[in-house]
């Protein structure tokens, strides 16, 4: 097995960190490569695209940084919801929910990742990353597994749209209430994003 240089780890941390603050500052699409590379004090300019190939190859890495904890935090909230008998769709909308407004609410750098998640739904070159990316992981392809079976059957187009909606709803709205409100405690909001997102899964859609 290869052995990745510590320095190497260290190089591409600060890379990812430099990305992080210039995607949020800037936005995705007026960010280059060398400006990464700059602003993680790298002599060489390429620095960037040598570690990550591409814009692309670097947004990712910026969103498996939160995504670990992300996923951690959903397995565990996924083991729960199957200990109990009788879970409903409430409880599986929860941890879909509830892992990313936890982390946006307390992680470091946690409102940055919300708001780059927001930035790329939005924009018809990057949206493909974002649905590529959900495949990656095993407690978001559980979960879906989970709630489809909890509601009606649905042609795929159907159940497409749904998703495409509620991922929107998710970081859009999350995004909104943070721009938009003065309060601390978004629990009332979630609640009700929760809710929502109930709503638009099982209402019966004619296709």
């Amino acid at each position: 097995m290869k052995t990745v240089r510590k320095d190497s780890l260290e190089t591409k941390r600060l890379l990812v960190d430099a990305a992080e603050k210039l995607f949020a500052e800037q936005g995705v699409d007026n960010v280059k490569m060398v400006d990464v590379s700059q602003a993680a004090g790298q002599k060489n300019r390429n620095a960037a695209q040598y570690h990550f190939g591409s814009r692309a190859g670097l947004i990712t890495a910026v969103l498996n940084k939160h995504g670990r904890d992300i996923s951690a935090d959903r397995r565990h909230r996924l083991a729960r919801v199957v200990q109990q008998p009788c879970h409903d769709l409430q409880d599986l909308v929860a941890a879909l929910v509830l892992p990313i407004s936890q982390h946006v609410r307390h992680a470091e750098n946690g409102r940055t990742y919300l708001m780059l998640n927001r930035q790329l739904i939005n924009n018809d070159d990057h949206i493909k990353l974002v649905w590529g990316r959900m495949n990656n992981f095993d407690d978001v392809l559980q979960l879906q597994q989970m709630m489809t079976a909890k509601i009606p059957a649905h042609a795929k187009p159907v159940i497409h749209a749904k998703m495409v909606l509620i991922q929107s709803m998710l970081f859009n709205g999350l995004a909104s209430f943070y721009d938009l409100s003065t309060q601390q405690d978004d629990s009332t909001f979630v609640a009700t994003l929760c809710s929502s997102i109930v709503a638009v899964l099982t209402c019966d859609v004619n296709s």
